[in-house]
Protein backbone atom coordinates (compact mmCIF):
# COMPACT_ATOMS: atom_id res chain seq x y z
CA UNK A 1 0.00 0.00 0.00
CA UNK A 2 1.23 3.24 -1.05
CA UNK A 3 1.28 6.59 0.55
CA UNK A 4 -1.51 7.73 -1.83
CA UNK A 5 -4.00 4.83 -0.85
CA UNK A 6 -3.00 5.36 3.14
CA UNK A 7 -3.96 9.01 2.70
CA UNK A 8 -7.60 8.19 0.07
CA UNK A 9 -8.39 5.53 3.39
CA UNK A 10 -7.61 8.24 6.02
CA UNK A 11 -9.89 10.85 4.43
CA UNK A 12 -12.50 8.55 3.70
CA UNK A 13 -12.24 7.09 7.66
CA UNK A 14 -11.90 11.52 8.63
CA UNK A 15 -14.76 12.57 6.43
CA UNK A 16 -17.40 9.45 7.45
CA UNK A 17 -16.35 10.44 11.23
CA UNK A 18 -17.02 14.29 10.59
CA UNK A 19 -20.23 13.15 8.59
CA UNK A 20 -21.87 10.85 11.58
CA UNK A 21 -20.56 13.70 14.23
CA UNK A 22 -22.20 16.58 12.23
CA UNK A 23 -25.43 14.87 12.35
CA UNK A 24 -25.51 13.95 15.97
CA UNK A 25 -24.81 17.73 16.57
CA UNK A 26 -27.46 18.61 14.29
CA UNK A 27 -30.01 16.15 15.93
CA UNK A 28 -29.22 17.21 19.57
CA UNK A 29 -29.64 20.93 18.79
CA UNK A 30 -32.91 20.36 17.00
CA UNK A 31 -34.20 18.75 20.27
CA UNK A 32 -32.55 21.70 22.84
CA UNK A 33 -34.85 23.74 20.57
CA UNK A 34 -38.53 22.30 21.15
CA UNK A 35 -40.12 23.37 24.01
CA UNK A 36 -41.53 20.21 25.96
CA UNK A 37 -43.59 21.09 29.10
CA UNK A 38 -44.99 18.16 31.49
CA UNK A 39 -48.19 18.97 32.84
CA UNK A 40 -49.60 16.96 35.99
CA UNK A 41 -52.79 17.06 37.29
CA UNK A 42 -52.00 16.31 41.16
CA UNK A 43 -55.29 16.04 43.78
CA UNK A 44 -54.14 17.34 47.33
CA UNK A 45 -56.03 14.53 49.65
CA UNK A 46 -55.48 16.36 52.76
CA UNK A 47 -56.77 20.19 51.37
CA UNK A 48 -59.18 17.89 49.01
CA UNK A 49 -58.60 20.24 45.55
CA UNK A 50 -56.91 19.57 42.36
CA UNK A 51 -54.08 21.54 40.90
CA UNK A 52 -51.76 21.43 38.36
CA UNK A 53 -47.84 21.45 38.01
CA UNK A 54 -46.07 22.71 34.95
CA UNK A 55 -42.20 21.55 34.80
CA UNK A 56 -39.93 22.31 32.06
CA UNK A 57 -37.81 19.44 31.09
CA UNK A 58 -36.09 21.43 28.50
CA UNK A 59 -33.53 23.87 28.04
CA UNK A 60 -35.08 26.57 26.69
CA UNK A 61 -37.35 29.38 28.73
CA UNK A 62 -41.13 29.22 28.12
CA UNK A 63 -43.91 31.04 28.78
CA UNK A 64 -47.19 29.57 29.85
CA UNK A 65 -50.15 32.20 28.77
CA UNK A 66 -53.04 30.27 29.71
CA UNK A 67 -54.39 26.73 31.14
CA UNK A 68 -57.84 24.92 30.25
CA UNK A 69 -59.34 21.88 30.47
CA UNK A 70 -62.16 19.57 29.41
CA UNK A 71 -64.38 17.02 31.00
CA UNK A 72 -64.68 13.61 29.75
CA UNK A 73 -67.44 11.21 30.12
CA UNK A 74 -66.15 7.56 30.35
CA UNK A 75 -68.52 4.97 29.50
CA UNK A 76 -68.02 1.42 28.57
CA UNK A 77 -66.63 1.51 25.03
CA UNK A 78 -65.50 5.10 24.30
CA UNK A 79 -64.43 8.49 25.88
CA UNK A 80 -66.82 11.35 25.22
CA UNK A 81 -65.54 15.32 25.62
CA UNK A 82 -68.70 16.13 28.11
CA UNK A 83 -67.74 19.99 27.94
CA UNK A 84 -64.90 22.38 28.00
CA UNK A 85 -64.04 24.15 30.59
CA UNK A 86 -62.24 27.34 30.03
CA UNK A 87 -59.28 29.07 31.93
CA UNK A 88 -61.61 31.57 34.33
CA UNK A 89 -63.59 28.54 35.31
CA UNK A 90 -60.82 26.14 36.13
CA UNK A 91 -57.95 28.28 37.72
CA UNK A 92 -58.36 29.62 41.23
CA UNK A 93 -58.69 33.40 40.79
CA UNK A 94 -56.87 34.40 43.81
CA UNK A 95 -53.58 32.19 42.95
CA UNK A 96 -53.75 32.47 38.83
CA UNK A 97 -50.74 34.71 37.96
CA UNK A 98 -50.53 33.98 34.00
CA UNK A 99 -48.37 34.04 32.37
CA UNK A 100 -45.39 32.60 34.33
CA UNK A 101 -42.34 32.02 31.94
CA UNK A 102 -40.59 28.86 33.31
CA UNK A 103 -36.72 28.05 33.36
CA UNK A 104 -34.68 24.94 32.59
CA UNK A 105 -36.29 22.65 35.24
CA UNK A 106 -38.17 25.29 36.69
CA UNK A 107 -42.16 23.89 37.61
CA UNK A 108 -44.90 26.09 38.77
CA UNK A 109 -48.48 25.18 40.70
CA UNK A 110 -51.53 26.52 39.42
CA UNK A 111 -54.53 25.38 42.09
CA UNK A 112 -58.06 24.86 40.68
CA UNK A 113 -61.50 25.64 41.49
CA UNK A 114 -62.89 23.58 44.80
CA UNK A 115 -65.69 23.03 42.98
CA UNK A 116 -63.76 20.51 40.45
CA UNK A 117 -62.68 18.32 43.47
CA UNK A 118 -66.37 15.88 43.00
CA UNK A 119 -64.90 14.12 39.98
CA UNK A 120 -61.99 12.59 42.08
CA UNK A 121 -64.43 10.14 43.06
CA UNK A 122 -67.02 10.28 40.49
CA UNK A 123 -66.11 6.93 38.13
CA UNK A 124 -68.26 9.08 34.97
CA UNK A 125 -66.50 11.42 35.03
CA UNK A 126 -62.62 12.19 34.28
CA UNK A 127 -61.06 15.93 34.40
CA UNK A 128 -58.13 16.50 31.80
CA UNK A 129 -56.00 19.02 31.81
CA UNK A 130 -53.95 21.05 29.22
CA UNK A 131 -51.68 24.43 29.05
CA UNK A 132 -51.04 26.48 25.97
CA UNK A 133 -47.75 28.69 25.78
CA UNK A 134 -47.16 32.27 24.10
CA UNK A 135 -46.52 30.60 20.63
CA UNK A 136 -49.87 28.99 20.62
CA UNK A 137 -48.25 25.12 21.24
CA UNK A 138 -50.97 22.90 23.04
CA UNK A 139 -49.34 20.77 25.88
CA UNK A 140 -51.72 18.22 27.27
CA UNK A 141 -51.75 16.41 30.69
CA UNK A 142 -48.91 13.37 30.60
CA UNK A 143 -49.96 12.17 34.23
CA UNK A 144 -52.18 11.85 37.29
CA UNK A 145 -50.68 12.01 40.74
CA UNK A 146 -52.44 11.80 44.26
CA UNK A 147 -50.68 14.45 46.53
CA UNK A 148 -50.63 13.64 50.23
CA UNK A 149 -49.17 17.09 51.90
CA UNK A 150 -49.37 15.72 55.28
CA UNK A 151 -46.84 12.80 54.67
CA UNK A 152 -45.42 14.75 51.51
CA UNK A 153 -45.48 11.35 49.14
CA UNK A 154 -47.36 11.12 45.90
CA UNK A 155 -49.05 8.20 44.57
CA UNK A 156 -49.68 7.34 41.09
Amino acid sequence: MDLTMMLAVYGAVLGTVGFILSVYLAIREYKKERRILKVILEYVTFYEHFQVKIVNVNFRPITISSVGGVLLEIGKRKRMVTEGIPSSALLDSVESNLPVTLKDGESAVLKLQDGLSSYYTDEEYKLEVFVYDTEGKLHSQTESKTYDPKYNVYQS
